[in-house]
C-alpha cells in the first residue's frame, strides 16, 4: 500500500482509490496538496500537471495558452501569435505578415491567410470587409453579405455582428 508523506521533500500527495484503502498518485491534470483521503483537485481550465503533483502551482498552461497573471490562470495565444510550450511564457509573434487563430500551439499554424472579418489572395493584401458584410474564417474567400434588412461594422467577422435595421 502507498503511503502518503506530506511535507517531505520528492514525495508527491496520494488519494484512496478504493474502498480498500489503497493509494495512487494523483493523475495527470489533477493535484493535491493536503493528506488525507479526500480526492484530487483538477487544474484550472487550459492547465495540465504531471502524474502525482502536490500544488496548485505545478499546474502549467498547455501550449497554445499562456498565464493571466492569476494562479493557474491561462488564457489562449491571441490571433497572430503562438506557444509550442508548456508553461507561464508569453506567446511569440508570428513572422511580419503572417497570422494565426487564436490559441495556437505551433509556429506552423501562422500563415499568410487572410483573417477572418477580412478578404484577399492568400498572402495580401487583406482588406476588411465592407459594412453589411461579414467573414467567420480565415482564407482568401470574400466576405458574406449580411442577411436582408441588416447591417454590420467594417470588418465585421460573424454573421452575429448584422444587426437589424431600423423600422
Amino acid at each position: 500500500m502507498l503511503i502518503s508523506i506530506d511535507g517531505i521533500a520528492g514525495y508527491s500527495l496520494y488519494s484512496a482509490t478504493g474502498a480498500q484503502g489503497s493509494c495512487a498518485p494523483c493523475a495527470v491534470g489533477q493535484f493535491k496538496n493536503i493528506s488525507g483521503n479526500t480526492p484530487c483537485f483538477k487544474c484550472e481550465v487550459h492547465s495540465v500537471s504531471m502524474l502525482g503533483a502536490s500544488a496548485a502551482s505545478e499546474c502549467k498552461c498547455k501550449e497554445g495558452y499562456s498565464s493571466t497573471g492569476g494562479e493557474g490562470s491561462c488564457a489562449p495565444c491571441a490571433v497572430g501569435k503562438f506557444k509550442s510550450t508548456l508553461g507561464s511564457g508569453t506567446c511569440e509573434e508570428c513572422a511580419e505578415g503572417e497570422t494565426s487563430p487564436a490559441g495556437s500551439a505551433s509556429v506552423s499554424s501562422c500563415s499568410r491567410r487572410c483573417q477572418p472579418g477580412t478578404s484577399g489572395p492568400d498572402g495580401g493584401p487583406c482588406i476588411p470587409c465592407l459594412p453589411g458584410f461579414f467573414k467567420p474564417v480565415f482564407g482568401s474567400g470574400g466576405c458574406t453579405e449580411c442577411p436582408e434588412h441588416s447591417k454590420s461594422a467594417l470588418g465585421s467577422e460573424l454573421v452575429s455582428q448584422c444587426k437589424c435595421n431600423q423600422g
